[in-house]
């Protein structure tokens, strides 16, 4: 190719240099499915076809085009797999912890997570004194649950805890805590009930330059924690050092329900107020000497004199990932508007994250890096098309002066538009994560985002550093951002109790890809000739895409029947042939702040495409199958009713299911033995308690709220379902001696423990299948010796802590059965 060939070429492939960012992007998401070695071949193999195609034919630029794209999806991917292989540990290095307490002594590798009542920080460990042996020289999550915030990093500490192994994803469309973790670095998790069981053996042991800049934070962080009241005390702590875990949950849950979660986790958001806010404080001290301006650039220099203060900041708000990431983009953006290439904001976002991936190929798995670089270009791409429409169309009119009202009616307008425009944008990606939208997303931006970001924000920092020269006057400073922290957190919270909550269903990848493209139609509207056909066509493509969803799931001739794992609880999501669903408990737990209808139960409800229930049943007043449910009342509308098994106790855990189920607009109704519901063909049998319940009659006031659990038949033909809920051996007798309960699948009583699963029982049921509703491991309540029995009567048996969610599917004749966690499919006719 000749020279002049060859730098027209170069510059073409500059020109489109953020497509072929994109591109990199594409191949590090793709290569998580595909080993490397196939990755190569596919790609060496395609780049060599588009090579001798376009030595052999003419066409050479669009061949070169589309190698150039195998290319990069191919770097994409080797990028990625290369930092998966960096942080790849040996198989079985771990395994299974044991549930025995461990020795251990370590190393602050982080500064430790400012929490409400506690801290949480990663531990490398060097020496284990005893138990565990494997986990020396690893990296352990340490939380704990009280007090721990002398702790900083770079503290070499010696304690004694309980480690347990990353709890793996087990259900679809549910948080992969685990993946997170590894990404990290992390490969165990130990719990403390608080800091006196830790001696502190060294301070200061961390790098150097960290060491001072984390003493700093430290410093700041701690000062705040120990003076400032809450709830400001926690809002500054997330805007200033970073400690976004430091908001009690109430205020996080209400800054989300208001589409404000961006403000608690320091963002591009973050970092770009910062270098605005100082760019017109230089330029504002600037204009008072305008000779500047006749002999330098200013405007590009004011640009460079604010990255300082951006890298300060950067400081003052850690070494986290989402911190660097921010930087790093802000920074791109900066250099751009320096050097008066604004109209290549593009390529500077391009840059910011090319340079990321190369720093850290996980990067591209994690949340924050997609919401922050996608509200970013929807800033760059659809705030202007949005500010055009503003735009007065005479030009005359342009040089006509403009009152005060008019000029901030233009900047609400545009402040406006750039919250529709970062929301617009990163909709499909916080749809697919956190399902709520926010209604009030807009106003709440409008309110928030400049009290926050231009009143307290550079208050905290102002009072932050003056913190360091003169304490008195910095505290004072303080207070007065917390009492504006103060009042921001108060109006949040009163503004998400009245906001209104709209649950989503997880979006599919088509459905991703068409919102998108009607985004870019919608931008080139009026512009371009085929803006209004892809608009047209994406738009049709929703109505499409949902009306076959809605089509398949109630038109849909089989039973399914879903095992949700919830640990030691239980949970059953129940799809009968004509479209209806039953949700029987939700499971539970007793920490009121793990709430397992909102982590477990409500995304595999989604991922199914649920957005209502026809039907919800509490078989016992237990938390374990109980707590779960006041989220999914409140996220799902319930069409047809809620009931239990008219066992009340007036206690908080019941109170809250009460109140829940009334503000869905149903009031509980019980159930007994003896009730009968058809849905279609499919036939659910209530066989226990007798109506008026159990009476005690010799059976422990401990054990009767077990023993009065609602016991469900579901059948379909030959298919067959018991769910036996909590009941003990005495109701067992009492069911085996009824007769009829033949069951293709039993869900073992009371989790698989001691207290249940008698002979004559299982003599009465004769399973095929059976399903233990439980942790994994030690915790969970299935006995090994019952596990054991089940296996000596040749029932294959399920467990949902091993094999996640367990999913039978039946036609009345034929059972089809597959596992989420350990990925077990078996087809079985039933006899």
């Amino acid at each position: 190719m000749a020279p002049l060939a060859l730098r027209a070429h170069f510059y073409r492939i500059g020109s489109h240099f953020p497509l072929l960012v994109a591109l990199f992007c594409l191949g590090s998401v793709l290569s998580s499915g595909f080993p490397s070695a196939e990755l190569w071949r596919i790609s060496a193999l395609v780049a060599l076809g588009l090579w001798s195609l376009g030595a052999r034919f003419r066409a050479r630029a669009i061949i070169l085009l589309f190698l150039e794209a195998t290319v990069f999806v191919s770097l994409g991917g080797w990028n990625y797999q290369r930092g998966a292989n960096e942080r790849a540990f040996p198989q079985g290095s771990l395994g299974s912890l044991s549930q025995g307490e461990s020795l251990l002594q370590g190393l602050i590798v982080e500064a430790p997570e400012i929490r409400p009542d506690g801290v949480r920080f990663p531990l490398h460990v060097e020496r284990v004194l005893w138990g565990e042996k494997g986990i020396q020289g690893k990296r352990i999550l340490v939380s704990v649950k009280v007090s721990g915030y002398e702790l900083k990093y770079g503290d070499r500490i010696r304690t004694r805890l309980k480690l347990r192994d990353l709890e793996p994803r087990r259900n679809p469309g549910g948080f992969d805590w685990q993946a997170v973790l590894l990404r990290r670095g992390i490969e165990a998790t130990g719990f403390l009930e608080d800091a006196d069981r830790i001696l502190l053996v060294g301070r200061a042991k961390g790098k150097p330059l960290m060491q001072q800049m984390e003493d700093l934070r430290w410093k700041l962080a701690s000062t705040i924690n120990r003076e400032l009241p809450s709830p400001a005390r926690g809002l500054l702590l997330a805007l200033v050092t970073g400690h976004s875990s430091a908001v009690e949950k109430e205020l996080r849950n209400a800054f989300s329900s208001l589409g404000l979660s961006h403000l608690l986790a320091i963002s591009g958001l973050h970092f770009g107020l910062v270098v605005l806010w100082t760019h017109g404080m230089l330029r504002l001290m600037a204009g008072r000497v305008p000779s500047l301006y006749l002999l330098l650039p200013m405007d590009r220099i004011l640009w460079l004199v604010s990255l300082p203060f951006l890298a300060a900041y950067a400081a003052m708000a850690g070494a986290a990932p989402s911190v660097k990431r921010a930087f790093v983009m802000v920074v791109a953006l900066s250099l751009a508007f320096a050097m008066s290439r604004t109209r290549k904001l593009y390529h500077a976002l391009a840059l910011a994250a090319f340079v990321i991936l190369i720093w850290d190929p996980k990067e591209i798995m994690e949340l924050s890096f997609q919401l922050s670089f996608v509200a970013v270009m929807g800033l760059v791409y659809l705030l202007p098309a949005i500010a055009e429409w503003f735009r007065r169309k005479d030009p005359l009119m342009a040089l006509e002066k403009r009152g005060l009202i008019s000029v901030w009616a233009r900047r609400v307008l545009l402040a406006a538009a750039t919250t529709v425009a970062a929301t617009v944008a990163t909709f499909p990606i916080a749809v697919n994560n956190f399902h709520l939208v926010p209604i009030l997303a807009v106003p709440a931006n409008l309110l928030m985002v400049p009290a926050a970001g231009w009143v307290v924000l550079p208050l905290a920092l102002a009072g932050g550093f003056l913190l360091f020269i003169w304490e008195p006057g910095g505290m004072e400073i303080l207070w007065v951002a917390a009492w504006m922290a103060d009042w921001i957190s108060r109006s949040c919270s009163w503004l998400a109790h009245w906001a209104p909550k709209i649950y989503l269903p997880s979006l599919r990848p088509w459905e991703i890809g068409a919102f998108y493209l009607s985004l870019v139609a919608l931008a080139r509207l009026g512009r371009s000739r085929w803006a209004l056909p892809l608009l047209v066509c994406s738009l049709a493509s929703f109505p499409l895409s949902w009306g076959m969803e809605w089509v398949s799931q109630r038109m849909h001739p089989k039973l399914r029947v879903h095992f949700i794992s919830v640990g030691n609880g239980a949970s059953c999501l129940i799809e009968t042939p004509d479209g209806r669903s039953v949700l029987i408990d939700g499971g539970g737990s007793h920490d009121p702040s793990f709430d397992v209808g909102s982590m477990h139960v409500a995304p595999v409800l989604w991922e199914r495409r649920w957005t209502s229930i026809q039907r919800v049943i509490l078989t016992h007043p237990h938390p374990d199958h109980m707590n779960g449910l006041p989220f999914i009342l409140k996220a799902f509308r319930v069409k047809e009713g809620v009931w239990d098994n008219g066992d009340r106790p007036m206690n908080w855990d019941y109170l809250r299911f009460w109140d829940a189920a009334m503000n869905s607009g149903w009031e509980p109704q019980s159930l007994c033995g003896g009730a009968k519901w058809t849905l279609g063909d499919v036939e659910m049998e209530f066989i226990h308690p007798p109506c008026g319940g159990l009476r005690r009659q010799g059976i422990p006031k401990s054990r009767l709220a077990n023993e009065n659990s609602l016991v469900v038949r579901i059948s379909l033909g030959k298919a067959s379902f018991l769910i036996a809920s909590d009941i003990g051996k005495d109701t067992e007798a009492r069911l085996a001696a009824m007769g009829n309960i033949t069951s293709t699948v039993l869900v073992v009583p009371h989790h698989g423990s001691r207290t249940s699963s008698s002979d004559v029982f299982l003599d009465a049921v004769r399973p095929l299948f059976a399903v233990f509703s439980a942790k994994a491991g030690q915790k969970g309540l299935a006995h090994p010796d019952v596990r054991e029995k089940y296996e000596r009567r040749g029932i294959d048996t399920f467990h949902t802590g091993e094999d996640g969610m367990v999913s039978f599917e039946t036609d009345g004749r034929v059972l089809e059965i597959e596992t989420y966690l350990s990925r077990r499919k078996k087809t079985v006719e039933i006899p």
